[in-house]
């Protein structure tokens, strides 16, 4: 799916710029965002925190759903619900202006170990339709700097899943950080996450 930006609305004063000689746009904070949950422009839909701007996310397509659901049902059977936690599209605090709210991840400990947002996982899972060349770059770019290990996109449409691990700085990405290992695998091929080497799937399960 593709994002579009929220048009903007009044801020709380905290957050508004101080005065200048030209307009000067404001930057969202992780407060700002989950304050704002029941937003008409947000209500019942994904949106999600980039480094300041909020970004709306259209409705799933079926393709993305089935695909969801098939991950996500999959991952509860390699990480056990006594150790880990499989979440769905909630929020991740990436620093004070950046909640990306993927698709689905991995952490550690059960719901309850987890006051707050987690700050990282053991895998991130984004499902793409019409999203993959942002899932796959800019995104990708943005779990690599906060050094997510293991990273995979479910591209729906040419029935792929994109693996990212491996994270490396890198001055020329978008937040400055890259993977170096990137493998494209198709439905035959086999997976496991990084975190459950002894859990391996087909790509093609995962596959509407």
């Amino acid at each position: 799916m593709s994002a579009a930006v929220l048009p903007s609305t009044p801020a709380p004063a905290s957050t508004l710029p101080p005065a200048a000689g030209t307009p000067q746009p404001v930057k969202w904070t992780c407060d700002d965002f989950y304050r704002m949950e029941n937003l008409p422009a947000l209500r019942g839909r994904k949106s999600m925190l980039i480094d300041g701007e909020i970004l709306v996310m259209p409705p799933p397509s079926p393709l993305s759903s089935i695909a969801h659901g098939l991950v996500e049902e999959w991952l509860r059977t390699a990480f056990p619900s006594s150790r880990y936690w499989v979440r769905s599209q909630l929020g991740m605090f990436f620093g004070i202006n950046t909640d990306p709210v993927p698709d689905i991840a991995v952490v550690t400990g059960p719901p309850r170990a987890h006051a707050h947002h987690p700050r990282t996982a053991l895998l991130i899972v984004e499902i793409a339709d019409t999203s993959l060349a942002y899932d796959t770059g800019e995104k990708a770019s943005l779990y690599a700097a906060a050094g997510i290990a293991d990273y995979w996109v479910i591209d729906v449409n040419d029935y792929r899943l994109h693996l990212f691990r491996d994270p490396q700085p890198d001055p020329a990405a978008k937040y400055g950080a890259s993977y170096k290992d990137v493998r494209v695998l198709t439905r035959a091929d086999a997976v496991a996450p990084l975190a459950a080497a002894a859990n391996s799937a087909l790509v093609g399960d995962f596959l509407p």
